[in-house]
This record gives structure tokens, sequence and C-alpha cells, in this order.
């Protein structure tokens, strides 16, 4: 789960709206009813949170049954594997979903993460 009830709640105490899809967080030990009490509204569907979300946030890549509901307004966080995966890519070129890479450079011999991330939506 790409958010826990903790982030969560960082998110609707500056009043953003948090749509988490129904049991999402339980293999992540948080159960909807930890991001109900974390001011989220639980979806009843993926389907449900892609049409209504401006951001989707998901740790798995987008897998081909979500492709349909991408749309050219989102801004998605999520692990791409363009290597393993061309039609994906290619996926989010048709959608005009630039993605941008997770660059993993090292600070002292030691792993550091930083991300390039797009900003806004962009249409061809």
């Amino acid at each position: 789960m790409a958010l826990l009830p903790r982030h969560v709640a960082a998110l609707t105490g500056k009043a953003h709206e948090v749509l988490v899809e129904r049991g999402a967080g339980l293999f992540s030990g948080a159960p909807d009813a930890a991001y109900l009490q974390s001011g989220a509204k639980i979806a009843a569907s993926a389907s449900e949170v892609f049409d209504a979300a401006e951001i989707v946030v998901k740790v798995k890549e987008i897998l081909p049954p979500e492709y349909p509901l991408l749309r050219w307004d989102h801004i998605v966080f999520t692990n791409i594997h363009a290597a393993l995966n061309r039609p994906q890519l290619d996926g989010f070129w048709k959608w005009a979903l630039p993605p941008f890479p997770l660059k993993t450079p090292t600070l002292s011999g030691l792993p550091t993460v930083r991300w390039q991330v797009r900003l806004g939506p962009w249409k061809p």
C-alpha cells in the first residue's frame, strides 16, 4: 500500500481529499476503518478511484486491466518497468502520461533516491 493511514491523515489534515480502494491496505495491516478514521473515503473499486482521482498513487505498476482507467490529466506515482513491459510504456505515451524515471545515484558510496516528478498534466 502506497499510503498508510498516517500518510492519509497528513494529507486530509491539509484539506486534500483521499480516496482508498476497499481492502487496499489489508496486506499492509491497515483495515478500511483505519483509513476512514484518518479522513479517507473508501471506494468500492479501482474504477471508482481512477474516475475520481487527479493523482493516482500505487506501489505496484499500473496493470493491464487498469489501462483503460487512465486519463491524460492523471498524475501517476507508481513503478514503471519499462524495460520489461514495453506495452505499458507505450500505453503511457498513448494516454499522454509521460513517465519520469526514479534515479538511484550514490552519495559517499551509499545509494540515495531522487524522484523526477511530473508536476501537472501534459496534453499533446
